[in-house]
């Protein structure tokens, strides 16, 4: 029978263990910021010369979405900074951008003969 290494087991990852309470409130500061929004994290394995992963990725969405940026960071806590603080960007800059009366904040509109234009908001406020 094999020996497990000091640490590793059934409380390393428990409810109860600190890694898991590290998670959980990363989760509950996550839903409170942006409660309308999917979280999805991407650890990838370690390289062929490395212990640790040499970094993190983590997406924000919107239920509806085609596609979701991805941010990444050295670690799932910086990952998951970068994607938060990118999200809280945009929905800021649509705020301000909310009362442009040619494109509404979307950033496009149709102009003359249709065309889609990108606008440059100099109908905001």
């Amino acid at each position: 029978m094999t020996q497990r290494p000091a640490g590793v087991g059934p409380t390393m990852f428990g409810p109860t263990s600190p890694a898991s309470q590290n998670f959980e409130i990363a989760l509950s500061i996550f839903r409170r910021a942006l409660p309308d929004c999917g979280l999805k994290l991407v650890l990838p394995p370690p390289g062929p010369d490395s212990e640790h992963p040499q970094a993190a990725y983590a997406s924000v969405w919107r239920r509806g979405e085609g596609r979701a940026a991805c941010h990444d960071g050295r670690t799932v806590a910086d990952a998951l900074l970068s994607a938060m603080r990118a999200e809280c960007e945009r929905r800021r800059n649509r705020d301000l951008l909310a009362d442009c009366t040619r494109c509404c904040g979307t950033g496009r509109y149709v102009a003359a003969g249709g065309v889609l234009t990108i606008c440059d908001h100099r109908a905001a406020g």
